[in-house]
């Protein structure tokens, strides 16, 4: 409360009138249900059949998965490399795109077994082969 209001006695009712008038505009019953029937349908553009884009990552939706997040969903990439070695990645395995986020063929996807050597590699250091679980380079581009 500002000083210019501290010796000012406020009525109940004003008290209660100020504090809702923050909270929202009184829609009717009919302007709800419209407002509703126009929701129906919308899909975020992001979103199509149990995928989504976020931040360029590709998600799949796999709420089974061992390390799926809170809404149920993997990154494709990983789901993609984990296909090719045949076992899950585990949490402290990184995978890295040889291009751009979204592209998530085989060959353009690596997995190192930790971020050390994964910062390694970006920063074109040498690494030791054992250090590198996939290597898509050396398949063959479709």
């Amino acid at each position: 409360m500002s000083k210019a209001h501290k010796d000012i006695k406020f009525s109940p009712e004003r008290i209660k009138n100020s504090a809702n008038a923050h909270r929202g505009l009184k829609r009717s019953e009919k302007t709800k249900k419209k407002m509703s029937a126009n929701q129906k349908g919308f899909k975020n553009s992001n979103w199509k059949n149990g995928r989504y884009k976020k931040k360029g990552y590709v998600f799949i939706l796999k709420p089974d998965h061992p390390f799926a997040n809170s809404l149920g969903y993997v990154r494709e990439h990983r789901l993609i490399i984990e296909s090719q070695i045949g076992r899950p990645l585990l949490p402290k395995e990184e995978a890295h795109h040889l291009g751009e986020k979204d592209d998530n063929r085989p060959h353009m996807l690596m997995a190192f077994v930790n971020q050390a050597t994964h910062n390694r590699f970006e920063k074109n250091c040498p690494i030791k082969p054992s250090n590198i679980i996939f290597d898509g380079r050396h398949l063959k581009s479709p």
